[in-house]
């Protein structure tokens, strides 16, 4: 298959084994009743975390002007899902299939992201109506984005932790997180490289680009093959198949992130690229959560 050999992929889920993941701790399954709402809110609280970066990454390509109009779009709209998603987690919206919260730890959990988005809104409010985005801006976000992403990681264990009772699958569970996360790691991966074109923490980022590139390879090899360490069981058929369509563009997609991290610089070529693979990621790896949810 493309971009892992027999031997990579063994390395990779070895990885997977390794990483001290608090969503994939052995858990009881979801009550049947709420069983679909569970889902979705599972779904959609892991697609904020995907946003923090995704929004952010909007902000820093039209700062070093790549593609700048449709990120400046992409940060407007990212942020406004945010904010309609976050109040849906909380006081339920029809229309996104969220109904209104009443677990304690649960809203404990979605406040805290609130605190974190009453400041990091204005910001990106202000950059809209400016039209623009400063090197005031740009430092601000580098960090803020990271607590925002902090609290809503959060706020997905949160979920499967209370809601975790008695008759969804555990696998499905694991496997809904996982690649809720390969959502997130999409677009991490292309706001750490914009961080770099922009000199942002330049050997720290680099670092954490490499690790994360190295992250969601393994993940992506362990949503496809399975690992029972970590109760995750194999793809099912549909599910294999847009894990696989992910795994062709990784192949592009990865190289151009390593050749990034290794640099420890991007150019507007580099960004270009990683824009171009970036997004059609996040669409098959949506694809998947989807089915995964459906299940």
């Amino acid at each position: 298959m493309p971009g892992f050999t027999p031997l990579r992929r063994r390395a990779a889920l070895k990885l997977v084994a390794a990483m001290p993941f608090a969503l994939l701790a052995p858990l009881p399954a979801l009550a049947r009743a709420a069983d679909a709402d569970a889902r979705r809110k599972i779904n959609l609280a892991g697609g904020q975390a995907m946003l923090t970066q995704r929004m952010t990454r909007g902000a820093l390509f039209a700062a070093v002007d790549v593609d700048a109009a449709r990120h400046f779009r992409m940060m407007v709209t990212s942020a406004g899902l945010f904010s309609r998603t976050l109040r849906g987690l909380k006081s339920g919206d029809a229309e996104l299939g969220l109904p209104v919260e009443g677990n304690p730890a649960v809203l404990e959990s979605i406040a805290a992201v609130e605190e974190v988005w009453t400041i990091f809104s204005p910001i990106l409010d202000a950059i809209e109506a400016a039209g623009r985005v400063s090197d005031t801006d740009i430092a601000m976000i580098a960090q803020l984005n990271l607590k925002a992403l902090e609290r809503c990681d959060a706020t997905v264990t949160a979920l499967v932790s209370e809601y975790a009772h008695k008759d969804i699958e555990l696998g499905v569970a694991v496997s809904l997180s996982i690649a809720g996360r390969q959502r997130m790691l999409s677009q991490q991966m292309a706001k750490d490289a914009a961080l770099l074109a922009l000199g942002v923490e330049a050997e720290k980022t680099r670092s954490t680009l490499e690790k994360t590139a190295a992250l969601f390879e393994a993940s992506l090899g362990a949503l496809i093959e399975g690992l029972p360490a970590v109760s995750l069981p194999p793809a099912p058929g549909n599910v294999r198949a847009k894990l696989l369509e992910a795994e062709e563009i990784w192949a592009a997609y990865g190289r151009a992130i390593r050749t990034v991290a290794q640099a420890g610089f991007a150019s507007g070529f580099d960004l270009t690229a990683i824009a171009t693979q970036a997004d059609p990621m996040l669409a098959r790896l949506d694809e998947v959560v989807t089915l995964y949810e459906q299940s």
